[in-house]
């Protein structure tokens, strides 16, 4: 930690707020999207809940959304009787942050590795 200072630690928390804010705003419009209407204290407990339960299960890439999918429908279905709502809920803001960013990249990598092939 001596080599970091304190702006640059304050910095990354406050980044680190951000996402977390962001991932729990994503649970938030899909939820209600998928029609999960509850209380907003009760979603964003819920879904915290969720993300704490995440962070502490061991998952492997090929596993990770059936265990997020099985651990959302656990936590949220204590306050709504919709899981399959939730299931999707929880599929779409997995495929938003995930899936489409990463066909992205690999888009950007085959045009990329085109361009090398091109220029030599």
């Amino acid at each position: 930690m001596a080599q970091f200072y304190r702006y640059q630690l304050f910095r990354l928390l406050l980044l680190s707020l951000l996402r977390y804010f962001i991932f729990l705003l994503q649970y938030g419009a899909a939820l209600a999207a998928f029609m999960i209407l509850l209380n907003p204290l009760d979603w964003i407990a819920g879904v915290c809940f969720t993300f704490l339960v995440l962070s502490m299960a061991p998952n492997f890439a090929v596993t990770e959304l059936g265990v997020r999918g099985l651990v959302s429908v656990w936590v949220l279905g204590f306050f709504t009787t919709n899981k399959a709502g939730v299931l999707l809920a929880t599929c779409s803001v997995w495929f938003v942050n995930l899936m489409i960013p990463a066909a992205m990249g690999a888009l950007l990598l085959i045009g990329v590795q085109k361009f090398w092939r091109n220029a030599a």
